[in-house]
């Protein structure tokens, strides 16, 4: 539900719905300062358990980029792995931008190797391999969440 979505409230006998509505209003311009601040058809924070050893792409499910609603996305991104034989955390952040009709996709600056690798199929969709991790294995996750920029309809 949305701040915009509840109706704006009249006093009566019972009720003084002047504060009712304040907090309304108030709502209103903090979701309109959140939403420009992380843009339009951004994705919240996701949680997605992937495949060890996926050996062609496979989809990240909840990671697909809107070309009708933006024409650059920044994902931030914490990748989790953990098996008996070793554990490793990565933090990093990939870039899309639609351009030429098709989606690219970079992958900046990270901490460490997580034997993930990403690539974008041209309608936006973001697709992950991952590498084999040795022992039983008891973690595989990665978290992420968007911002967007640019023009709708890309």
């Amino acid at each position: 539900m949305k701040f915009v979505d509840i109706p704006i409230r009249v006093n009566d006998i019972v009720v003084d719905a002047g504060w009712w509505n304040i907090i309304r209003t108030a709502g209103m311009v903090l979701s309109n300062l959140v939403s420009g601040a992380i843009g339009a058809g951004a994705i919240q924070r996701t949680t997605f358990s992937f495949v060890n050893n996926q050996a062609t792409p496979a989809p990240i499910v909840g990671l697909v980029f809107d070309s009708a609603k933006y024409s650059s996305s920044i994902v931030e991104m914490e990748i989790h792995r953990k098996s008996s034989g070793s554990e490793v955390r990565e933090r990093t952040e990939l870039v899309g931008v639609f351009a030429a009709g098709a989606w690219a996709l970079s992958q900046g600056i990270s901490n460490a190797n997580s034997g993930i690798t990403f690539t974008v199929e041209p309608g936006g969709q973001v697709n992950y391999q991952s590498t084999n991790q040795l022992g039983v294995v008891e973690v595989q996750q990665m978290t992420f969440r968007t911002t967007t920029m640019g023009a709708e309809g890309g």
